[in-house]
């Protein structure tokens, strides 16, 4: 197929009326965004009081060949969304949820996730992902970006877009469901930036620059082009990026990647039910546990030493940050692995890890 065009354009819809503002297709009316507040009550999300999450100060990944871009400072979510925003043209496909993004601020990120969990329901449950659409697709969007500014965050973080419910996708997708699967695309690049990737591919070095331009972003996902293409422009073909991001986005994968992730997912659980039937301490987290065990498959999978450091940094993509050292990560892995008989390696082989 070709390769991206940066003049593509994917739909001629007015995208303003005359006085500037945002403009709808004929015969549709404008979305009451208070249904949001009824539909959070009756499936029971809870609001919470609080300040959003601030992630300046999280720590960087150790030097690493396949770590770039960690030199630059982290955005706020204070500014992140808010400053993207900004329109660079005229042409501005990507949706307006930033009044939708405000009302789901004010839920903690376990109930997030929940709703997406909800979403995932219904739209699966949908001939070609017909469901995502209006309100639903509105929510999914808004959650996803609260989700991404919460990643890493010291106080109720939240996982990367790979370990969130997601809907399913298809291959040569059409209609509402290629349209799902070009906003999973968007929230994945918008994930990258929040936690520092900065590709300075032509095509795209201007989506990742102070503010993330999610119009751009959109216009690139939906143009056209492989994926594998695409991967190159966002520098993650020959490195797992900032933070191993390619290894916490949901879309911009190898297939490698993707054969990893579900092993991963696989073992999570796997290691989950052979903790609980493990008698522990009272004072071991299980889930903890758990998680730190599935960081050393994934870190081991891809051929990478395991260490305290990137120990944290997978931790983080699954949604978990206690405040700890390296080297406490590392302490807990090794009796996490001690608990359940498994032989902790510095290092492994994939063909080896395979088999483990």
């Amino acid at each position: 197929m070709d390769d991206f065009d940066p003049d593509h354009r994917k739909s001629n819809t007015p995208l303003s009326d005359a006085r500037g503002k945002p403009g709808l297709p004929p015969g549709v009316k404008e979305i009451d965004y208070s249904f949001i507040d009824r539909a959070c009550e009756a499936i029971g999300l809870h609001k919470v009081d609080k300040e959003p999450a601030n992630t300046e100060s999280v720590p960087d990944v150790d030097a690493d060949p396949n770590v770039e871009g960690n030199q630059q400072a982290l955005p706020s979510p204070k500014d992140g969304f808010l400053a993207s925003c900004k329109k660079s043209e005229p042409w501005a496909p990507f949706d307006d949820v930033e009044k939708t993004k405000a009302r789901m601020e004010r839920y903690s990120s376990s109930d997030l996730l929940d709703s997406l969990s909800d979403f995932k329901d219904l739209i699966d449950s949908s001939s070609d992902a017909e469901a995502f659409t209006k309100t639903t697709r509105k929510s999914f969007i808004a959650a996803n970006i609260v989700l991404n500014e919460r990643v890493r965050a010291a106080n109720d973080p939240a996982p990367a877009p790979a370990f969130r419910p997601q809907p399913k996708r298809n291959k040569a997708p059409k209609g509402h469901a290629a349209d799902l699967s070009n906003i999973v695309r968007v929230i994945d690049m918008h994930f990258c930036w929040m936690i520092g990737h900065r590709p300075a591919g032509r095509h795209v070095v201007a989506i990742f620059g102070q503010c993330f331009d999610f119009d751009e972003a959109y216009r690139f996902v939906t143009a056209r082009g492989r994926n594998e293409k695409k991967l190159g422009h966002l520098g993650l073909v020959d490195t797992l990026g900032a933070g191993y991001c390619r290894l916490g986005n949901a879309s911009f994968k190898t297939e490698g990647d993707r054969s990893i992730w579900r092993y991963v997912i696989r073992k999570r659980e796997q290691y989950r039910s052979d903790l609980i039937n493990t008698q522990l301490k009272a004072s071991v987290n299980r889930e903890e546990w758990a998680n730190l065990l599935a960081s050393g498959y994934l870190l081991t999978r891809h051929d990478i030493a395991i260490t305290g450091q990137k120990l944290m940094t997978i931790m983080h993509l699954l949604g978990q940050t206690n405040g700890d050292r390296p080297t406490r990560y590392m302490q807990k892995y090794g009796a996490a692995c001690r608990a359940l008989g498994i032989s902790k390696p510095d290092h492994q082989s994939r063909s080896a890890a395979a088999t483990g």
